[in-house]
């Protein structure tokens, strides 16, 4: 009893002198006590303007384009599975598109050289081919390094002429057009992986 009543005795002497100190201090008390409102206030401004309603950071769409420059590719699995096709009429570069007998849609766009565009063949939900024109210089030794000895070769281009070569990797969904004076690489075809006689078959009048 006696140890509670010390307490409470010892309670009632500290709140007498924070009492007397506010009396004694008013100004003192006053500014603290204006800081930390200021402080409280300026930490809640700062959080809301970090974080305001409807101004969450939303990654942006993806959206596929083709490069100005074309890495070597290395097609050892189909490129092409759970393909998702773009809106290829909204496109800058986009220039027409055409409905094939086999009721593929052609899709054509600029490329560097304007009686050769880039295409892009889509039948339903799947690229079944593109064509890019190269912007920059590769040569075939590029290619023969990476993938070896072509599955077939055409000593002609259907659009090119003699002077160029046609390679194909039906495997790999790969082919490009050289030019047979220097080597270089004129354009990349990329198609769904089958055997070369079939492509060669298909997609003879791109080539």
């Amino acid at each position: 009893m006696g140890t509670w009543m010390l307490n409470m005795e010892n309670q009632e002497n500290f709140f007498n002198k924070i009492k007397n100190f506010i009396t004694n201090h008013p100004w003192y008390t006053l500014t603290s006590f204006i800081v930390t409102l200021i402080i409280v206030l300026l930490s809640l401004g700062s959080s809301k303007q970090s974080q305001r309603p409807g101004e969450q950071t939303r990654p942006s769409p993806s959206v596929m384009r083709f490069p100005t420059t074309i890495p070597i590719i290395n097609q050892a699995t189909n490129p092409y599975e759970d393909q998702i096709i773009e809106p290829f009429e909204q496109r800058s570069d986009f220039q027409k598109k055409e409905l094939s007998i086999d009721g593929s849609m052609i899709y054509y766009f600029t490329s560097v050289n304007p009686n050769r565009p880039n295409i892009t063949i889509v039948k339903g939900n799947d690229v079944l081919m593109e064509r890019h024109v190269f912007e920059i210089e590769v040569n075939v030794s590029d290619y023969n390094n990476t993938y070896g000895k072509p599955e077939r070769t055409l000593d002609n281009s259907t659009f090119y002429g003699t002077s160029f070569r046609v390679n194909i990797y039906g495997s790999r969904g790969l082919a490009f057009i050289e030019d047979k004076n220097n080597g270089n690489i004129v354009e990349q075809l990329t198609f769904r992986p089958q055997d070369a006689a079939v492509f060669v078959n298909n997609y003879l009048v791109f080539l």
